[in-house]
């Protein structure tokens, strides 16, 4: 489902905010939006980097009652809710990665994703499905700063692709 264009705003600000942090990560959105003492520190950053922007979106969603809070979130806590399972969680949530997908690529090494839409859900699978076919595809770009003769080859094999990637018909 596609989001509406206030859950989009106030996406685009939550994430803004959050990239603004080292230590931050895609499962603190639940917490942004329903935490006011945690919100204030996340967002003071993005507050004094952008006074206007975000400092007036911000400034806004303070000032709404709990329950306008909770309204206006609603449409958003609803799409994220499946995709903050503890399996994703644990994915998603790491500040610090034990590995990359370019060390995959440089280090010759195999990589495996299991994607059981059984086990994770449709979304869940969908969301972590594009960011590692995202981080693939950067990490492969990279490598044309390598000179093509230093460059060793590698192969990508992506099972059952059509489920995750959204090409046209």
């Amino acid at each position: 489902d596609s989001l509406g264009p206030r859950s989009s705003d106030i996406l685009r600000y939550c994430l803004g905010a959050l990239a603004l942090r080292d230590d931050a990560s895609l499962v603190m959105l639940p917490l942004l939006l329903s935490n006011p003492g945690f919100r204030r520190s996340i967002t003071q950053v993005a507050v004094k980097r952008d006074p206007i922007g975000a400092g007036s979106f911000w400034a806004w969603f303070d000032a709404l009652s709990p329950e306008a809070a909770s309204t206006v979130t609603a449409p958003l806590s609803n799409k994220l809710r499946p995709l903050l399972t503890p399996t994703l969680r644990a994915v998603l949530g790491q500040t610090a990665p034990r590995f990359n997908v370019r060390q995959v690529l440089t280090e010759n090494k195999i990589l495996l994703v299991p994607l059981q839409v059984g086990v994770l859900g449709h979304s869940a699978a969908q969301l972590l499905a594009a960011a590692v076919l995202a981080e693939l595809w950067q990490a492969i770009r990279e490598r044309v700063a390598i000179p093509e003769d230093s460059r060793t080859p590698v192969q990508v094999y992506i099972d059952e692709v059509q489920d995750f990637l959204r090409l046209p018909t």
